[in-house]
């Protein structure tokens, strides 16, 4: 966190950390959130927190990893290699400041959180999956 606050200090960025948050505080915070910053590693879909800002339309920037793949790629997410924490704070940045970028992230999470992502979609696989499987 402090080395983040002092790269994003010549900005008008307001970093929040919050570690550990029940789901309705994580709900509220994302819902007011420009972007989310995900650094506990790569960004996949087995990660929780990166889901929940799909869900609510915050774009997210993160490590890319071996796991970061499809369906998140479809996602707005903006990726940088492991460890490049200027690449974070430039995508931060360029979030701030590009709000048709931002947008089109924001529109990437929607389409992505309707086809993958929905209770309703996932339902229909887990249906799909159940009507092919025989006893």
């Amino acid at each position: 966190e402090p080395l983040l606050q002092n790269l994003l200090s010549d900005s008008q960025v307001q970093l929040t950390v919050v570690g550990v948050a029940h789901a309705e505080a994580l709900s509220r915070w994302l819902g007011q959130s420009d972007a989310f910053l995900f650094v506990r590693g790569g960004v996949s879909s087995r990660r929780g927190t990166v889901i929940a800002a799909i869900a609510h339309g915050v774009p997210v920037v993160g490590y890319q990893s071996v796991e970061t793949a499809w369906p998140i790629t479809d996602a707005g997410v903006a990726l940088v290699e492991f460890g490049d924490v200027e690449g974070l704070s430039r995508s931060l940045l360029r979030l701030a400041r590009d709000p048709a970028w931002a947008a089109e992230l924001r529109e990437r999470h929607r389409q992505a959180y309707t086809q993958y992502f929905s209770w309703d979609r996932i339902a229909e696989r887990v249906e799909a999956i159940l009507q092919q499987t025989t006893i």
